[in-house]
């Protein structure tokens, strides 16, 4: 935060007439945190994943079943004993 507040005083220091939007911005800007915006985006983009691998285990899961597969049926693979 202390970066953005360095470069929020020298925008206080330009021309409010030619910088008019920069002036509107620069308190804002000064107290702005991307700490917390990353740790809300990496938040999401975890779980994302967490639900993503969830969805593809619970289909990997149901994958080794042979086509017709009666659920509940115990599947060997072939030349195994039971």
């Amino acid at each position: 935060m202390e970066y953005l507040s360095r470069y929020a005083e020298s925008w206080r220091r330009l021309d409010a007439a030619q910088f008019p939007f920069v002036h509107e911005i620069a308190d804002e800007f000064a107290e702005h945190d991307d700490r917390d915006q990353f740790l809300a985006a990496l938040e999401l983009t975890l779980a994302g994943l967490r639900s993503r691998r969830k969805l593809l285990d619970a289909r990997t899961h149901r994958a080794w079943r042979p086509t017709g597969a009666v659920t509940g049926a115990v599947h060997t693979a072939p030349g195994s004993a039971r």
